[in-house]
Formats: C-alpha cells, sequence, structure tokens
C-alpha cells in the first residue's frame, strides 16, 4: 500500500481500509491511507447527511456527544469531512490531530 499517493485507490483497497481502520492505526503511515481513501470517498460516495442520520448511523443518542458530531459534517455542503469519515470508520480521531 505504500504507492497510494501515486495513485488511485482501488474500491478493495478502500473496503480493505474501512474495515481494519484498528490495524491501520498502528501503521506509521495510517494517517495517510485514511486521507487516500477520504479522497476517494469524497469523489465516489460522500453525500449530504444531517446531524440526525449521522448520529443514528454512530448509534449516538448522549446529548453531550450530538455536540461533537458538529465537528464531523462541512458546514459549507453538509458532507462528511475528514473527522467524520474516521469516526465513521470507527477511528480515533485523537490520534489522528497528533
Amino acid at each position: 500500500m505504500g504507492s497510494l499517493a501515486d495513485r488511485k485507490m482501488y474500491f478493495e483497497e478502500f473496503c480493505a481500509a474501512a474495515i481494519h481502520i484498528l490495524h491501520l492505526e498502528a501503521d506509521e503511515g495510517w494517517k495517510h491511507i485514511v486521507s487516500t481513501a477520504f479522497e476517494h470517498f469524497k469523489q465516489e460516495g460522500n453525500r449530504v447527511i444531517s446531524n440526525e442520520e449521522f448520529c443514528k448511523e454512530l448509534c449516538i443518542t448522549r446529548p453531550s456527544a450530538l455536540s461533537s458530531v458538529h465537528d464531523c459534517i462541512r458546514d459549507s455542503d453538509g458532507k462528511l469531512n475528514l473527522f467524520g469519515f474516521i469516526k465513521l470508520l470507527g477511528g480515533s480521531i485523537r490520534r489522528f490531530e497528533k
């Protein structure tokens, strides 16, 4: 997977990254891999999502957690941003920010 920066990610690679996000976090280059997967997602499948729909998808019900949802969806077009994508995959946003 070291050559992802030089080409598009195939759908199978995207699925593998999505399914194994927690395993990827152990890899030194995981930020780049997830960013590349997100670029593919933006081009091929990102769509408008409401805060309620996002919360439902992640099984978020606590009011305190609902406020963090606003950080996951772009105000400009209502689509997931990179952090929302990572959250949806089950990864750790805090680890990505470091």
